[in-house]
């Protein structure tokens, strides 16, 4: 542990060296990975490659199968005890895959997670970046996983493009993941890279996106070697141009290289990336006025923002992971990763808004950034005792962040209207923050230690997962314009946790999980009086229960879960951020997906809350439902293949939320509202070649004007849906 602290500390002093080597080592791989995909296509069928055989029983090594149609797989990764189908699995997951980001052409991560019906954005879509509420509790972005490493994607915005499967687990994931930023107890996203298939890839992909914004992205990957143990595979992405809410215009670039080798009991993998973004008239969450009325929601295609407001944001990463069998039954394996990130900017953050839509406009510089640096090490054990089969898993895990945020007031802004906005003159140049004026503002340090055992009985016909992780958070805060310690805590618990899977048949099987989970505490965010306080370590608690069934060709589950959680929430008068009381989300999803019958495919959920807040200072509070939760969300999604014209899809999807509130004391709600979104693509088969892919989509086909959601915690406010958006792309390969 001494060594690995020296190790990071030299890595924070190395941050600025580091960018120029990452991009360049991109690029290079970028360049060799072309040249051989090339030569391969050249050399047409001179070059036979042996078959890559992974075997299953090595953990992280191979990824779920998926179900007919390809858009969603039956099983995802539950952290320290790797990947495992849905059906042996004693938690909920949902697994899409990089198929379904391709053909529904999302363009960020919420236009995936936007399929699950526990998984709602809760910021703008025409935002620098996604925030969600997972099971109706925050889930900060910082803490989305990178193959079972928090903070090593870009902390803004992830790029589905650069990523082969968007994986949910619900529930608390201390146990499996360990403690996270903030209090993101409803469950967490872990995305999994690509890596070079046993067929070359040289796939581009063209698009544009309304109002006016045209992209391009190149997906190069291949094996190569004696016995094609050597894989490389490259993903670039630039977009640039006008967004559908008017003057919205975001630029981005994006480059990401995976690099493998699978070897007879040695398995490496290296991945490195790099993504810059520039938003500018960056749409913001409203605060809502004390006491006034929600107003009816304003066009989703006005802008109001102003045109001095936007951000620059800057990611990189580099991450190395591997594993070794010392035996047949005994493997090994090491996480190493650290990540850089930078975001820059000014708001024109909105706030108290009027029953009438006359809001607030004021100009405020918030930079944030930080270092991550993420190291784990494990041995996993596969043997029987008995008749009883054991997974034996013994690890330990530190994650290390040095974190920047700041806010000034700019002294700019006036009254506006959400109706018929108005333009201010923007803050003197020179006038914004910059990361460089101060020092760290938070420092935490998440170390654990884990060991967990799945016990299979008759045959595994049952599975009794036990285990626990003794998980250490040590944070201090500090004051940015001072650099004083304002805070500081140090606490150490263990977390237990048992789930049980039992076969009643081949397609059925019942589970139940008991979890607990210890979060750092909730920060006071931006704008509140107490800003950057940092609160001591919550714990919080879970029970669920639930049936999933498998056809093979099409799953669905059904889950009744209990989470318990301290709960924090922003005093609307003295506008003071304190942990009050516990929120308690109880609910039932029911969850489908995969191809009911040939030609037909669904993605579809319902979740339906019982939620509510007790033991609030004076019992203000008790009984209330918790800001942001609706009543019930669902979504619904359903593809059909067009058999009088091959090759031709049509698609359509609709997304409920129902109504919400927007203040702690349950005076001010949202009201529901309902989205269409249609889609259609054609293949065009090639004799001597992969197909071309056209696709057509019209997301909020009609239109509609609405809230789509409420939140509190690091961002707190109303924010509206996402105009209708015309979407096109074409990809092929050459």
């Amino acid at each position: 542990m001494i060594i690995m602290e020296r190790n990071f500390q030299m890595a924070d002093c190395r941050t600025r060296q580091l960018r120029p080597v990452v991009t360049a080592v991109l690029w290079l791989g970028t360049a060799l990975t072309f040249c051989i995909s090339n030569r391969a296509v050249a050399q047409n069928n001179d070059i036979e490659l042996a078959p890559i055989v992974i075997n299953a029983d090595k953990p992280n090594t191979k990824l779920t199968p998926v179900y007919p149609g390809g858009q969603v797989a039956a099983g995802a990764g539950l952290g320290i005890l790797g990947n495992r189908s849905d059906m042996d699995s004693p938690f909920s997951t949902r697994a899409f895959t990089s198929q379904l980001a391709e053909d529904q052409q999302a363009r960020a991560l919420s236009d995936v997670m936007i399929n699950d019906s526990s998984v709602s954005q809760t910021f703008p879509r025409s935002s620098y970046r996604d925030v969600f509420y997972i099971r109706g509790f925050s889930y900060f972005t910082y803490n989305i996983l990178l193959d079972g490493m928090p903070g090593m994607v870009p902390k803004q915005r992830v790029l589905p493009q650069n990523y082969d499967r968007f994986e949910v687990l619900k529930g608390p994931d201390t146990f499996l993941n360990g403690a996270v930023v903030g209090s993101a107890v409803g469950g967490s996203i872990n995305v999994v890279p690509k890596y070079a298939e046993d067929d070359p890839t040289h796939r581009m992909t063209l698009g544009y996106s309304s109002d006016a914004q045209p992209s391009a992205s190149v997906d190069l990957g291949r094996r190569f070697g004696s016995e094609g143990q050597f894989g490389a595979r490259t993903n670039l992405t630039f977009r640039d141009g006008d967004l559908a809410v008017d003057d919205y215009n975001e630029r981005l670039g994006s480059a990401v290289l995976g690099l493998d080798y699978q070897g007879d009991r040695l398995r490496l993998f290296a991945d490195l990336g790099y993504q810059k973004n520039h938003t500018e008239n960056t749409d913001w969450a409203f605060r809502l006025a004390p006491g006034a009325r929600v107003p009816d929601a304003p066009d989703g295609k006005i802008n109001l923002s102003q045109d001095w407001a936007g951000f620059d944001t800057e990611d990189y990463f580099t991450t190395l992971r591997g594993e070794y069998d010392f035996s047949k039954v005994t493997t090994g394996y090491f996480k190493l990763g650290y990540a850089h990130t930078a975001t820059e900017g000014t708001i024109a953050n909105p706030s108290s808004l009027q029953s009438n839509g006359d809001f607030t406009v004021g100009g405020n510089s918030f930079p944030s950034g930080g270092q991550h640096r993420y190291a784990e090490t494990g041995v996993k054990n596969n043997f029987s005792t008995g008749p009883v089969h054991h997974e034996t898993v013994l690890a330990a895990s530190l994650w290390d962040l040095d974190l920047k945020s700041g806010f000034a007031d700019l002294g700019v802004g006036g009254v506006s209207n959400i109706y018929d906005p108005v333009a201010f003159p923007g803050p003197a140049a020179g006038s914004e923050l910059t990361l460089d004026e101060f020092g760290t503002t938070s420092k935490t340090r998440f170390s654990s230690l884990i060991a967990a055992d799945t016990l299979g009985f008759a045959d595994d016909q049952v599975q009794l997962t036990l285990g626990g992780r003794s998980q250490r958070i040590k944070a201090q805060g500090y004051d940015a314009a001072t650099g004083n310690q304002k805070s500081s805590y140090d606490e150490t618990r263990l977390t237990p946790a048992a789930g049980v899977t039992w076969h009643l048949r081949p397609d059925i099987s019942i589970y139940g999980n008991y979890v607990e989970s210890l979060q750092q505490g909730p920060t006071a965010p931006a704008g509140t009086v107490n800003q950057g306080d940092v609160f001591a370590p919550v714990v919080s608690r879970q029970v669920e229960v639930g049936v999933k069934y498998d056809a093979g060709s099409w799953g669905g589950q059904l889950a009744y879960f209990n989470i318990r959680q301290p709960s924090g929430v922003t005093d609307p008068v003295s506008n003071v951020y304190a942990v009050d009381g516990e929120q308690e989300n109880r609910g039932v999803e029911l969850n489908i997906q995969g191809e009911l019958k040939e030609g037909l495919r669904a993605i579809g959920g319902i979740t339906v809350y019982d939620a509510d807040v007790s033991g609030s200072a004076g019992g203000t509070l008790d009984g209330n439902r918790p800001v942001g939760v609706p009543d019930w969300q669902s979504v619904v999604g359903l593809e059909q293949d067009i058999s009088a014209v091959p090759g031709f899809t049509v698609s359509g999807r609709v997304i409920h939320t129902g109504e919400q509130y927007a203040d702690a004391s349950n005076t001010q709600k949202l009201p529901d509202w309902t989205r269409l979104d249609v889609g259609a693509r054609y293949t065009i088969d090639r004799p001597d070649s992969n197909p071309i892919v056209v696709r057509l989509s019209i997301e909020n086909v009609l239109g509609l004007d609405y809230w789509a959601s409420a939140s509190s915690g690091q961002v707190s406010g109303i924010s509206r849906g996402a105009p209708r958006t015309f979407l096109v792309s074409t990809s092929f390969d050459f």
